[in-house]
């Protein structure tokens, strides 16, 4: 999973945000948004919803059309 790049975001405390995914069969996320988080910032947001777009799993054809999950994410000072 790539991680998010947080140049430009001021993080002065440990934040975790979860954002919740949608996978096509492909593999490819189709739809990322947070979920929930332990501090509101957009700044960090997005960038975690980016990172959360970029990342790809396995092709299934035989999986449903679309699949939910979650990332997790902890973000670091």
């Amino acid at each position: 999973l790539p991680k998010p790049n947080m140049s430009g975001c001021e993080i002065t405390q440990k934040i975790e945000v979860k954002v919740e995914i949608v996978v096509d069969q492909d593999g490819k996320v189709v739809s990322a948004i947070v979920e929930s988080a332990t501090y509101q910032d957009n700044c960090i947001w997005t960038m975690v919803v980016q990172a959360a777009k970029l990342s790809r799993f396995s092709v299934d054809q035989n999986a449903g059309y679309r699949q939910t999950g979650w990332i997790n994410y902890i973000i670091v000072p």
